[in-house]
């Protein structure tokens, strides 16, 4: 017997039998395992006819409990089926670390360089000096540094002259581990640049093309120009200017200290990382660990503010920027 059936003929049998007069006279039940009758006194009963209405109930409350069941059945059907249709909630990507962000970075920084032009009969070009640290605004190979970077290029009391000045591209990305490696340079001069000489900004572009040159366009940087808290951690990515022969992007990471110097409507001229700096790095993007670059290196802290790196937020990257395509428009 299903468990419905049980419990029908359970229900069936607890119910109340029928009233006659004013004594309620118990129905009679049959137990159909035994075929026995039940009895009132002493005085055994005749053996009763069938009871349709105890069938009749047991029948309604065997059909009432299927039903019952069929309806969680399908409910829980119905539940099962929505979940299904409901679009899977994926979690968020995990945010870059520094370890990957600088691997970024590394493709967007170049350095400054004076390089010696072939000698008659001669095709190689020779690395005369590291003067600095630029790193790509635009795909069209447009790239900001410090303006004394650009400006030292053609100071005449220069120990060692620039014959010509360039920025460095590897030919296959920057390789610590490498002894030697293929690169190209790109020569520019102060014709091509877009100077600010009290922001100590410049933004220049080498006219050879670069895409063409390296089958890949350079990787421009992400600007940010919202002002950080205080605390916040930053790094910056650049070249050291000796020896000459160390020729990858060094790293170094600390946090933003302030914000500092003249401030008007424009908003703060400096922004100030409790990390030292070294000869080279002028020029470096200083940015976030999700690669946003936030300002530019100028200068290393010296006197009572040794210790301290001082950049030019990137807001007033974005506006030389935009005055200089303005301009060429």
């Amino acid at each position: 017997m299903t468990f419905c059936g049980r419990k029908a003929r359970l229900l069936a049998r607890i119910q109340p039998g029928p009233r006659t007069g004013n004594a309620s006279v118990p129905a009679v039940t049959t137990n159909y395992r035994r075929n026995q009758i039940s009895t009132r006194g002493n005085k055994p009963q005749r053996r009763p006819r069938f009871d349709y209405r105890l069938a009749s109930r047991e029948r309604q409350a065997e059909m009432t409990c299927h039903m019952r069941i069929s309806g969680i059945i399908f409910a829980a059907g119905l539940l099962t089926a929505c979940a299904q249709m409901q679009p899977a909630f994926l979690p968020p990507p995990a945010a870059p670390t520094f370890v990957q962000t600088t691997a970024q970075i590394k493709r967007s920084v170049v350095p400054v360089v004076c390089v010696q032009p072939p000698q008659a009969g001669g095709t190689d070009y020779a690395l005369v000096s590291m003067e600095g640290t630029a790193f790509f605004l635009l795909r069209d190979g447009t790239f900001a540094t410090a303006g004394h970077v650009v400006r030292d290029l053609t100071n005449p009391a220069r120990r060692v002259p620039c014959p010509v000045a360039a920025i460095l591209i590897p030919e296959n990305g920057w390789q610590s581990t490498t002894v030697s490696f293929g690169v190209q340079y790109f020569f520019f001069s102060q014709a091509n640049c877009t100077r600010d000489e009290g922001l100590d900004i410049a933004i220049c572009r080498a006219p050879k093309d670069i895409r063409q040159t390296m089958g890949s366009e350079p990787e421009p940087v992400i600007l940010e120009t919202a002002l950080q808290e205080d605390g916040a951690l930053a790094a910056f990515t650049g070249f050291p200017q000796t020896p000459v022969s160390f020729r990858v992007p060094v790293t170094s990471r600390g946090s933003i200290a302030a914000y500092g110097g003249t401030n008007d409507e424009r908003g703060p001229r400096q922004l100030f990382l409790d990390k030292t700096t070294w000869p080279g790095a002028s020029g470096s993007p200083i940015y976030l660990e999700d690669g946003r670059v936030v300002a530019i290196l100028l200068a290393r802290g010296t006197g009572d503010g040794a210790g301290i790196t001082i950049g030019l937020p990137a807001s007033f990257i974005a506006r030389l920027l935009a005055q200089r395509r303005q301009a060429q428009q």
